[in-house]
Parts: structure tokens; sequence; C-alpha cells
């Protein structure tokens, strides 16, 4: 029995590590079908949910599920991220987690949807 210790122990982390390797592939793969539905709707408005807030931009999430990102230069203003509070902060706006903001789709590339604010 001691003989299949080791290979019990490599069977296990092998499997282990095949099965985030799926797990990922499998959530490229939804990104990259959501991402298609999108391109039907370029230049259609909906309204989205931040879903993230990072120094780049925003992620919005449709209620589709489909996501998309509406990058900081693409935003009126300048705006600076806070990220303990995880905010976008400007002069006159402030985008934060769970906020409501109405989008429009610009383009798809790839599993990647861009929006811009209407």
């Amino acid at each position: 029995m001691a003989k299949f210790k080791g290979i019990c122990s490599d069977a296990a982390k092998d499997a282990t590590d095949r099965e985030v390797l799926a797990e990922l592939a499998t959530r490229k793969y939804n990104d990259f079908l959501k991402a298609k539905f999108l391109e039907n709707y370029i230049g259609e408005r909906f309204v989205g949910m931040v879903s993230g807030v990072t120094r780049f931009g925003l992620f919005i999430e449709l209620d589709s599920t489909a996501e998309g990102m509406i990058k900081i230069e693409n935003l009126d203003g300048h705006f600076e991220f806070d990220e303990a509070a995880l905010i976008l902060k400007g002069n006159k706006q402030v985008y934060r987690m769970g906020q409501k903001v109405e989008i429009e789709v610009a383009a798809v590339r790839g599993d990647r949807a861009e929006f811009i604010l209407v």
C-alpha cells in the first residue's frame, strides 16, 4: 500500500489542476458567448449595474449577465481611483459598486465588450 501513496497524491493533484483548467476554460467560453450576444446590440442602450471599480475603469453587468467595461478615459472629466473605498471619484460624479448606470454597447472584441456611458 505504501507504494501507492505517492501515486495517489500525484493523481489527486493532477485531477485538481485539470479541474481548475476546465473551470477557467468554461468561464472564458461563457464570456465569449456573452460578448458574441452583445455584438447584435452595438449602439443600443441598457441599464446596468457597476460590478467592479478599478483604476482603469468600471465593469458593468447587464440583466442578461453579460459584462462590459467603461474605460476611465471614456468617462467625462478627470477621475481618481480610491482603492480603500473602491470608488472612482470625479469633480461632479462618483461611481461605486452596485450603482445603476445607463450604457451603450460601443464595441465587442473577442470575449470583451466595451461600453460608454449615456
